[in-house]
């Protein structure tokens, strides 16, 4: 398995630091891909710019007598999604996959609010040409199996919502800690929507019994995240073992997209650069590593952050 530019896609959490720090926003997102010579992104909707009079707009609705909007919905609008693909078309990138932030343990009353959300989610994935919505479930890992039965109802539903109505969007859920921790507890839910396939992240995942982990997450694997943390002077991340991670996907037949995800806090432009520019060395037969050993994945805090 060689990784090309072809099969590359890029996350925008890879410029998570500059969204934070309001340097960019996700119209800057097209630009920033092309830049780094990849025709494919990955959106994530958290880095939606707030829309002009987004609260005026809301406040007056509410007033008027509809439901006040939640705060997830009030970056949606559709001017914003209007730039956002006009950027897409005038820089040639595809969109690949739109992510939504959601949760499925929610109470009844908050489910309401958090289902619009999903769906306006399809909507926009739908606008963008994506071929992915990829969403998460949430909760958390001490959560009790009491939850699972309302979960699977509501992944049943929002599977049914995307078999019927946006039958060309794929939807994909992350292994994004919360419930889905465990990846057996997370696969029993997944098996009652065999529509609903796994985007992958093997940073995501316990350090115990990690590639038996690893294995189970990847024979539903629809969409990877390529996690990176640092490079070294070789231009291969320290923190995961990539060559199993990639001999699991060679024995799934993956052939899917890899999703760079810069999860430090270097220079995300040079990150990508060293790392489209080493793609020799990301071959499953020749990684430069192999004797070496496997780094924890540093905290956000850690110095150790820095790109070589």
């Amino acid at each position: 398995m060689t990784l090309t530019k072809d099969n590359l896609s890029v996350s925008t959490w890879t410029w998570h630091s500059q969204y934070y720090s309001g340097e960019l926003s996700l119209l800057d997102a097209p630009n920033l891909v092309r830049k780094a010579g990849i025709g494919s992104v990955e959106l994530n909707d958290f880095m939606l710019p707030a829309g002009r009079f987004s609260r005026l707009r809301n406040w007056a609705g509410y007033l008027w007598g509809y439901r006040k909007q939640s705060k997830k919905m009030q970056k949606y609008v559709g001017s914003t999604i209007k730039k956002i693909k006009s950027e897409l078309k005038k820089q040639n990138v595809e969109c690949l996959s739109w992510t939504i932030d959601s949760d499925f343990t929610v109470d009844s009353i908050a489910w309401r609010d958090e289902l619009a959300y999903i769906i306006s989610g399809f909507k926009t994935a739908e606008k963008l040409d994506a071929k992915f919505l990829r969403f998460t479930i949430g909760g958390a890992a001490c959560m009790g199996p009491e939850i699972d039965p309302i979960v699977i109802s509501r992944l049943k539903f929002v599977s049914s919502v995307a078999e019927h109505l946006f039958p060309n969007i794929e939807p994909v859920v992350e292994n994004h800690w919360g419930i889905t921790t465990e990846p057996t507890r997370f696969l029993a839910l997944l098996d009652h929507v065999p529509n609903i396939g796994i985007c992958f992240d093997p940073g995501n995942t316990p350090r115990v019994n990690q590639e038996i982990n690893w294995r189970l997450l990847a024979s539903r694997t629809k969409l990877f995240h390529l996690k990176i943390y640092d490079l070294d002077k070789n231009q291969i991340d320290q923190h995961l073992d990539y060559r199993t991670v990639f001999q699991i996907l060679h024995e799934q037949r993956y052939n899917g997209k890899f999703v760079i995800e810069y999860e430090g806090d270097g220079n995300p432009d040079l990150v990508l650069a060293q790392l489209l520019g080493g793609l020799s060395d990301w071959r499953d037969s020749g990684f430069r590593r192999v004797s070496r050993p496997v780094s924890p994945p540093p905290s956000k805090s850690s110095d150790s952050l820095a790109v070589y």
